[in-house]
C-alpha cells in the first residue's frame, strides 16, 4: 500500500511540471507513431486514429513551446557550476541550438495560425530543427566529455584510497567516489538520450524524413529515458515526505 502511494505521488509531482507534462505527451505521439506504421496494413481504423492521435499531440506540444526560448535566455543568466573549457562550449552551442529551435518553432505556429504567410510551417520546422539537432549533437559530446573527466578523477581516488591508512580521509574519498559514480549514471543517461535524438532531429531538418518507424522507436525510447531523468529520487521523496 506504501508503495502505491509513493508512486501515485512520484507520478503526481512529474505530471506537476510543464517538462513533465510535455515528456509525457511526447512518449505518446512517438508511439501512436509505430503504431501508425505497425498498422499500415490493417483494414481497422487503428492507423487513421494513430495518425490524428500524433498530430494532435504533436500540435499540443508546440503550443506548450510558445515562449520557452525565454526560459533557455534567463537560465544564461543564472550563474552555474564551473566546467572544464571545452565543456562550458559545449553545453553554451548545445544552449544556442535549443534556444534556436524554441525560437524558430514559435515562427512554425504562428505560420500554422496564419499570423505569418512568408513561409509554409513546413519551411519553419526545418529551419528550426537544425537548432535540435546542434542541441543533441553538443550535448551528447558535452557528456562524453564530462564522463572522461569524471573517469579520470574516479581511477585518481580510487587509488588514493589504496594507499591511505587514516579511517576518517577514506570516509571522506569514499563519500566524493559516490558521488561521482552518480554523476556518471546521470552523465550516461543524459547521453544517451541525446544519442537516441540526433536522427529525431536530423529527420526533421530533410525534406524527406527517414523512416517513421525508426523515429516512432527511438523518439519513444528517449521519452522514456526523459521522464526517468524527470522521476523523483529515493533521497529527495523521503525529504519531502519528512518535510
Amino acid at each position: 500500500m506504501q508503495n502505491s502511494t509513493q508512486l501515485c505521488l512520484n507520478i503526481s509531482r512529474v505530471l506537476a511540471t510543464t517538462n513533465g507534462r510535455d515528456k509525457l505527451c511526447r512518449l505518446f505521439q512517438y508511439f501512436f507513431r509505430v503504431l501508425r506504421v505497425l498498422s499500415a496494413d490493417s483494414t481497422s481504423r487503428i492507423p487513421e486514429i494513430s495518425v490524428y492521435l500524433e498530430n494532435t499531440l504533436a500540435l499540443s506540444r508546440q503550443t506548450f513551446r510558445l515562449f520557452k526560448w525565454v526560459n533557455i535566455a534567463s537560465k544564461q543568466l543564472t550563474p552555474s557550476p564551473s566546467k572544464p573549457p571545452l565543456i562550458d562550449i559545449m553545453d553554451a552551442i548545445a544552449d544556442v541550438g535549443i534556444f534556436m529551435w524554441f525560437l524558430i518553432d514559435n515562427l512554425s505556429w504562428f505560420a500554422k495560425a496564419n499570423l505569418i504567410q512568408k513561409k509554409k510551417p513546413q519551411e519553419f520546422t526545418r529551419i528550426a530543427a537544425n537548432g535540435w539537432f546542434t542541441n543533441t549533437v553538443f550535448n551528447a559530446l558535452s557528456q562524453i566529455l564530462l564522463l572522461q573527466k569524471l573517469y579520470s578523477k574516479k581511477v585518481k581516488i580510487e587509488a588514493e584510497i589504496k594507499r591511505m591508512n587514516e579511517q576518517e580521509n577514506v570516509r571522506e574519498l569514499k563519500y566524493e567516489l559516490t558521488l561521482i559514480q552518480s554523476k556518471q549514471r546521470a552523465a550516461i543517461i543524459d547521453g544517451l538520450r541525446s544519442l537516441l535524438d540526433i536522427p529525431v532531429a536530423w529527420s526533421l531538418t530533410r525534406e524527406s524524413p527517414i523512416s517513421p518507424m525508426i523515429t516512432g522507436y527511438l523518439g519513444t525510447i528517449s521519452s522514456i529515458i526523459g521522464l526517468y531523468q524527470l522521476w523523483p529520487s529515493t533521497q529527495s521523496s523521503l525529504h519531502m515526505k519528512s518535510g
